[in-house]
């Protein structure tokens, strides 16, 4: 995607851009100088063309004061320098600017004072020469038109060494620079790689062209900024250290942190995971558990179907749509006739083989299989008939009789395999209440319970009411 040379840089750019190839050689030099950008240009944007270029010396009011005469003076003696009196700085001041270590801008203005300041530097002599075909640096010693003139003050070889040390130092000094300790250069390796970058970044002062950065420096660059922005996105902590594992290894932990604003923590983080596992690696992966056989997965599948568990909705768009085989298939809605709690219990007396635990269990339910809850599901009885024996068992406590509910106790009045007969009582092989008594009886004899209460729904001239009921068992 094509960008402005400044996007980063600025945050008002424009999406109409203008390529390089539309711009002079002045113009990309006056845009690398005006905009202090060291990126090569391939596309200017039309704001940032009309700020640098077009009208760049329109906005300029005011001295850029390169000897700090304005800003070294008081707030009470400063005075506001008047617009009529300024001159713009053009490119052959920037050339002569160089020669006593002023880095001008093109566009900007320089008020008289200023103006005659810099006019008597450029006369005064200087011992440091600047070609204007190739800079370089030149020593304080006077240097002969040929190599052959070149001698050494002794004989030795250290001696002309320091000769050419100290003119170095010298032009430091004129560029405004610290010099560099030759003592420390030969003990101190951090020293020495500081004073290179010191000369490197002393030698673009006075480059009047910016090198274009090759391809697989863009590359790189780009592959950083996507990294930055995938960071920015993914808050999850395990996804920031997976990426961070593709930069290079000569990377130290103060430059990823600064880099992609991580912590120092997840910097080496990264790193100890490149060296064990290697680059594209989760640090601590989630362990992997016992997975279910899909036998067991069909046998869970097959009892939420069955007739006596759930049973089919009749209305027309009573189905919901399931994805079998990557395609989407249209089935039937089922109504859970139970809670899933009961049907947990239920699987697990029939099935003790293939155990599940409920949360499981109740994950695996078929999308098909709804439960009661949502309009036109409300198909199952809840009666006064079936309230009360429930209220009844509640209020008795008769679960910590050992049995587990309402329908354990109907077991025991019904036959082996109950039919219709049985539950309209016109059945003659159903067996008697003895057994259910007995087992009642021997309960409340062991907790010494005398009187049991518990509440019914009672019916008042048509409304009903929930009443309470005192019972004596003896």
């Amino acid at each position: 995607m094509s960008k402005c040379f400044l996007t980063g840089c600025s945050q008002q750019c424009t999406l109409d851009l203008i390529a390089r190839n539309q711009f002079s050689e002045q113009e990309l030099k006056l845009l690398h100088w005006r905009s202090s950008c060291k990126k090569s240009i391939k596309f200017v944007c039309t704001f940032h063309n009309k700020k640098f270029l077009l009208s760049y010396e329109s906005h300029q009011n005011t001295c850029c004061d390169p000897f700090n005469r304005h800003s070294e003076l008081p707030a009470r003696k400063k005075k506001k320098t008047s617009v009529r009196g300024l001159c713009t700085i053009e490119s052959d001041h920037r050339q002569k600017g160089k020669a006593i270590g002023l880095l001008l801008i093109p566009g900007k203005k320089l008020c008289v004072a200023c103006k005659i300041s810099f006019s008597e530097k450029l006369k005064l002599p200087s011992d440091v020469v600047f070609p204007e075909s190739s800079p370089s640096i030149q020593s304080s010693v006077p240097s002969a038109p040929n190599q052959e003139n070149i001698t050494k003050p002794d004989g030795s070889e250290s001696s002309f060494h320091v000769l050419d040390f100290n003119g170095l130092n010298s032009w430091l000094q004129s560029v405004g620079l610290s010099p560099i300790d030759e003592k420390k250069l030969k003990r101190n390796k951090t020293y020495c790689e500081e004073s290179v970058k010191k000369l490197r970044d002393a030698l673009k002062l006075f480059s009047d062209k910016v090198p274009e950065e090759s391809d697989e420096a863009l590359y790189f660059k780009e592959m950083i900024q996507q990294l930055q922005d995938y960071m920015n996105g993914n808050p999850e902590r395990s996804k920031k250290v997976l990426a961070l594992t593709v930069l290079p290894k000569s990377w130290s932990h103060s430059q990823i942190e600064t880099t992609f604003g991580v912590t120092n923590h997840m910097a080496r983080t990264s790193q100890s995971v490149v060296q064990s596992k290697g680059i594209l690696s989760i640090p601590n992966p989630p362990k992997v558990g016992h997975p279910l056989s899909e036998e067991t997965k069909q046998l869970v599948s097959s009892f939420y179907l069955r007739d006596d568990i759930s049973r089919p909705l009749p209305g027309q768009r009573d189905y919901v749509s399931v994805r079998e085989n990557g395609k989407r298939v249209h089935k039937r809605k089922r109504l859970v006739l139970s809670t899933l709690l009961h049907l947990h219990l239920k699987y697990v007396e029939e099935h003790p083989q293939n155990y599940l635990s409920s949360g499981l269990f109740c994950e695996m339910r078929p999308k098909e299989c709804v439960l009661a809850g949502s309009s036109g599901t409300h198909v199952v009885c809840v009666c006064v008939y079936h309230e009360n024996p429930r209220l009844m068992f509640e209020g008795a406590h008769l679960k910590e009789s050992g049995l587990r509910g309402v329908s354990e106790c109907k077991s025991l009045l019904l036959c082996q395999e109950p039919t219709v007969s049985c539950y309209l009582l016109k059945c003659d092989k159903c067996p008697d209440e003895l057994a259910l008594r007995e087992k009642l009886e021997l309960y409340f004899d062991e907790e010494m319970i005398d009187t049991v209460s518990y509440n019914q729904w009672i019916n008042y001239n048509r409304p009903w009411h929930l009443g309470n009921n005192n019972k004596d068992i003896r």
